[in-house]
């Protein structure tokens, strides 16, 4: 029987012990522009320090209209791959296991960002608003995105 400090290997990935940190955003770290910032680096190294093995860092916006909030950490332009690097690395460094969450809020995005869109036409945060319909080229445009 396996336990909790047990090695693990996933797929080809060894991850040191079988203690894992779910995303969990920080809305309050990120400004508008969706980059990583030091309060974010910290936060992962402390819990790769503290002995998680595998941690997934926080849903990860992958345009800004698909965001939940004005400060929800990005990934939609080159200029933020830096910190999400830095964030690799202070996981690594502690030997841990690092992967991410990529998100768009499609029909329940924040409409301070953008429309909410969906492949149909429901309902949102406000039921009397109906989400943009996507159509198929716009769907395999957000694929590719993703």
């Amino acid at each position: 029987m396996a336990h909790v400090n047990d090695p693990i290997t996933i797929n080809k990935t060894e991850v040191k012990n079988r203690l894992t940190m779910a995303p969990t955003v920080k809305f309050d770290y990120a400004g508008e522009d969706g980059r990583v910032t030091l309060k974010h680096t910290e936060h992962y190294r402390k819990r790769a320090e503290g002995g998680c093995g595998l941690i997934c860092v926080e849903a990860t916006a992958v345009t800004p209209g698909g965001r939940f909030a004005k400060n929800h950490l990005g990934l939609w332009e080159d200029e933020q791959i830096e910190g999400h690097k830095a964030i690799s690395a202070s996981c690594h460094d502690n030997d841990a296991v690092v992967i991410i969450q990529l998100n768009h809020t499609g029909i329940t995005a924040n409409p301070d960002c953008g429309p909410a869109i969906g492949p149909s036409a429901v309902p949102t945060r406000d039921p009397k608003v109906l989400s943009k319909e996507m159509s198929i080229d716009e769907i395999h445009e957000m694929q590719k995105t993703l």
